[in-house]
C-alpha cells in the first residue's frame, strides 16, 4: 500500500503563482455516510512534550499505551429511524479495560441487518490488514495524534460497492521522522489491536 502524496494547486494572479492544498471531502457521494475517528498510537504527545503535556494527555485515556489506539466519535445513520445517533469523544475514553473494546465498536455496525455488519466487518479486516502490512515495513515517519477514519454508507448505493466500506489515514499535524528511522510501534500495536477488535465482532456476528 501506498501513500498519496499532497495534492497542490497552483493559481496564477498579476504574474503571482499561490499553491494551494487540495482536501478531499471524503463522504462526498454517499448514501448517508457512517463515519467513525479513531485516533491511533499509544501517545499523543510529541518528544519534547512538557511534563504536564505529558500528564495532561495520558489522563485523557490512561487505556490508549495498552491497545494503542483512542475512539474520538462515532456518527452512525439508523434507517429505522430516520436519524443519526451520534457518540463523542466521552464515550470513548469512558472505555475501561480492553474487553470492553468490541462491544464499543458494536455501535458503529448496524444491529438489525447481520449481512451488512458482516460484509463490513470483512471489508474494514482486508484494509486493516493492508495499513498493517505498510506500517511493518515503513520506518521513515511517525504519526503521533494521526486518525483512521471509517466510513461507509449508511443506505446502500446502487454504483459498484453497495456499502463503500473504506477506512483512511487523517490528520498529520503532528507527524515526525525518527532519527534513526524506525518503525511506528505505537500505531502498530493500535492496528493489531482494531484485527482482534473486528475480528472477534466478525465472530459473534456470524455465531448469530
Amino acid at each position: 500500500m501506498d501513500l498519496n502524496g499532497f495534492v497542490e494547486m497552483e493559481h496564477q494572479v498579476g504574474g503571482h503563482v499561490t499553491k494551494y492544498l487540495v482536501l478531499e471531502d471524503l463522504t462526498w457521494q454517499r448514501q448517508w455516510p457512517c463515519i467513525m475517528d479513531v485516533k491511533m498510537g499509544t501517545r499523543s504527545y510529541e518528544d519534547d512534550a512538557t511534563a504536564e503535556k505529558i500528564v495532561y494527555e495520558k489522563s485523557k485515556f490512561p487505556l490508549q499505551e495498552e491497545i494503542g489506539f483512542r475512539i474520538q466519535g462515532i456518527k452512525v445513520y439508523d434507517p429505522k429511524k430516520g436519524q443519526y445517533v451520534e457518540f463523542d469523544k466521552h464515550f470513548g475514553r469512558s472505555i475501561k479495560s480492553a474487553d470492553a473494546l468490541a462491544p464499543a465498536f458494536r455501535n458503529y455496525f448496524p444491529t438489525d441487518n447481520a449481512s451488512k455488519a458482516i460484509a463490513l466487518l470483512q471489508a474494514f479486516l482486508r484494509r486493516l490488514e493492508q495499513f498493517q502490512a505498510w506500517f511493518d515495513e515503513q520506518e521513515r515517519v511517525e504519526f503521533i495524534a494521526s486518525s483512521f477514519l471509517f466510513l461507509y454508507n449508511g443506505e446502500a448505493s446502487d454504483n459498484g460497492d453497495p456499502y463503500a466500506a473504506d477506512i483512511r489515514l487523517i490528520d498529520f499535524a503532528h507527524v515526525t521522522e525518527p532519527n534513526p528511522p524506525k518503525r511506528d510501534e505505537g500505531v502498530r500495536k493500535g492496528i493489531a489491536t482494531l484485527l482482534q477488535c473486528f475480528q472477534a465482532l466478525l465472530d459473534q456476528v456470524q455465531a448469530q
